[in-house]
């Protein structure tokens, strides 16, 4: 049976900070800059070959200077490569600073990178 490989990579960025800037900083336009960010990780990550679906969530920190801090596992793909693979890519990006009036010290990401593998009979 032939499989066909699509990869997609997903961001997830509710968490500290930005969920509350939309009120008190209404000003702040995040969209361009988390289009950026999704790019570039997704440029940088390699993921081991595999003939199963995976799903591996990175959370980090982006601070004020675009300072990268706080890389961790938040859900496991259950695969270690594939998990190596996520980290290093968000640690291989060169973030930018954050962008003009916002302010507070720092951000929490939660990025998901999607590894989808598809058969004969759909999603395996």
């Amino acid at each position: 049976m032939m499989k066909k490989l699509i990869i997609a990579i997903t961001t997830l960025v509710l968490l500290t900070g930005v969920t509350s800037f939309a009120a008190n900083e209404p000003n702040v336009d995040f969209g361009p800059y988390m289009r950026e960010m999704q790019r570039t990780i997704k440029l940088n990550w390699e993921p081991p070959k595999l003939d199963h679906s995976t799903h591996t969530t990175v959370l980090y920190s982006i601070k004020k200077d675009g300072t990268l801090k706080n890389v961790s596992i938040f859900k496991s793909s259950g695969d270690k490569k594939t998990d190596s693979a996520a980290i290093k890519a968000v640690k291989k990006t060169k973030f930018r600073p954050l962008p003009t009036g916002f302010d507070k010290d720092s951000i929490d990401v939660q990025f998901t990178f999607d590894y989808n593998v598809y058969g004969k009979n759909g999603k395996q």
